[in-house]
């Protein structure tokens, strides 16, 4: 058997070639003799599966023998398929069967905020290096965030199979940067704030001590989204060491940064009503915060330490997200795949489909699941019927699915969740219209001058000496009078 492809050049009397293109993944596996990510089955060797497809055929095959494994480039290799036409078409089949190209390989898109991403991948890319190469994914971060005049762009995409794109996705979320503020307005110090911060810290958590904006003192906590038990952790250090009405009357925040661009989204009267019943749930206040920043806006979450980290996860999950995935025009019946589409919109999720370029792609389109995050496991479903593949609710860990409860939940409130409080009521409609005059270009209010001391530590320095010297000047003004 000749197992490597010949040139363009070479030519077969009375007989038809063709071009195959076959899933790279799976033949690297066949060629090493290794299993596929998320499979402990060996698929059989290469030299056998093309020797029995000749035998069965008739038909002469050609593969790439010598298929770098493990190249940069994700690009599918061809196999040449020589013979009648009866042949030829017999091979394509058994070669389908086993190689069928990106059948198992899906694409997702996701939201995190661009301000995110160097964190994220770490130092030299480590992060997100090992996170590829333990799930066999491919992760892309978007090229134009590394230049200041460039449009910023949230979109991080994973591509791989199905299973595998489900557990880099939740690892990122893992990951990613949280900073939580403990504001104590009552709290004296009995110490040095570096002394304060060795006592409450933890080495996965990093905790700065400062002066609070009206007095007291405020703790930044920062660490990853997996480590919120430590978070809880430190805080609960922190309660220990002051007096339980101080701490009482202290209150803790979280911020999450949208792209302007979504804010219609999380505006919609489903959204509205998700975000109202989420604060409800965790007793928090969730309001969006006016910034002066034409790119981002951010959402502010406050309330108790735990509740206030339960609701920064279901804002989270509110983000859009899609799946692309290629599939054969006309593969299964119209009218099912029809019906299936129609039920999926009832849960916000739109399908789009677009018909590929190319004399080898001219029976394939490539499909588009939309939806938010909350659904991705509603989307994975979807895409495997529409492949009219079995549907297994087992085949990822369905991590919103709690979330999703809750959501339906809210859909058939209670008599006493009907009539919100105006304590239980955190977001007005009124706050959205800043944003969405911004939207519609109209004139919108005009940023302050002056640097946010949330937003810079220096600002904040300044601000809180000025305040410091005030006081000072006040208690000798009030001993020149007494």
């Amino acid at each position: 058997m000749k197992n490597d492809i010949l040139d363009d050049g070479d030519e077969r009397n009375n007989c038809e070639e063709e071009r195959l293109q076959v899933d790279r993944k799976r033949l690297e596996a066949m060629i090493t003799g290794t299993p596929l990510p998320g499979s402990s089955g060996l698929l059989p060797s290469a030299d056998q599966f093309f020797e029995k497809v000749q035998t069965l055929s008739g038909a002469v095959v050609s593969w790439p023998s010598r298929l770098k494994i493990g190249a940069k480039t994700k690009k599918d290799p061809y196999v040449k398929i020589s013979g009648s036409p009866e042949q030829v078409q017999a091979a394509k089949q058994l070669i389908s069967a086993m190689l069928k190209i990106k059948r198992d390989r899906v694409t997702l898109k996701m939201e995190i905020p661009f301000c995110e991403h160097s964190q994220i991948i770490g130092r030299g890319g480590r992060n997100t290096q090992d996170i590829m190469k333990d799930t066999m994914c491919h992760i892309h971060f978007p090229d134009s965030n590394k230049h200041n005049d460039a449009e910023k762009n949230n979109q991080v995409s994973i591509a791989g199979p199905l299973t595998q794109v489900e557990e880099a996705r939740m690892r990122l979320r893992r990951i990613s940067p949280v900073c939580l503020t403990v504001d104590l307005p009552n709290a004296s110090p009995s110490m040095s704030f570096g002394e304060l911060s060795r006592r409450v810290s933890h080495p996965q958590i990093n905790v700065q001590v400062r002066h609070g904006y009206s007095g007291g003192l405020n703790f930044v906590l920062r660490g990853n989204a997996q480590n919120e038990a430590l978070f809880l952790e430190v805080f609960s250090r922190i309660r220990n060491l002051f007096p339980r009405q101080a701490v009482e009357s202290g209150v803790s925040s979280t911020t999450v940064e949208v792209r302007k661009a979504l804010l219609d989204e999380f505006a919609t009267e489903v959204n509205y009503k998700n975000i109202n019943y989420v604060a409800h749930h965790t007793e928090t206040n969730i309001h969006y915060r006016p910034s002066g920043n034409d790119v981002i806006s951010v959402i502010n979450i406050s309330g108790q330490p735990s509740s206030v980290l339960k609701a920064r996860r279901f804002i989270i999950s509110l983000f859009p997200a899609s799946v692309s995935f290629e599939k054969e025009i006309n593969d299964g019946n119209a009218q099912l795949m029809d019906e299936t589409i129609s039920a999926a919109k009832a849960c916000g999720i739109t399908v789009h489909e677009r018909r590929k370029t190319g004399q080898s792609n001219e029976h394939i389109q490539t499909t588009t699941i939309k939806g938010q995050e909350i659904n991705l496991m509603l989307m994975y479903n979807l895409r495997n019927k529409l492949l009219a593949l079995p549907v297994n609710v087992n085949e990822v860990p369905d991590e919103y699915n709690e979330m999703r409860e809750l959501l339906k939940a809210s859909q058939h409130p209670t008599d006493q969740q009907e009539k919100p409080t105006t304590d239980t009521f955190r977001i007005s409609t009124t706050a959205l219209q800043p944003f969405r005059r911004d939207f519609n270009h109209s004139p919108v209010v005009e940023p302050k001058t002056m640097p946010d001391p949330e937003q810079s530590p220096i600002a904040h320095s300044l601000l809180t000496g000025a305040k410091h010297i005030e006081k000072q000047n006040r208690f000798k003004r009030k001993s020149q009078q007494v």
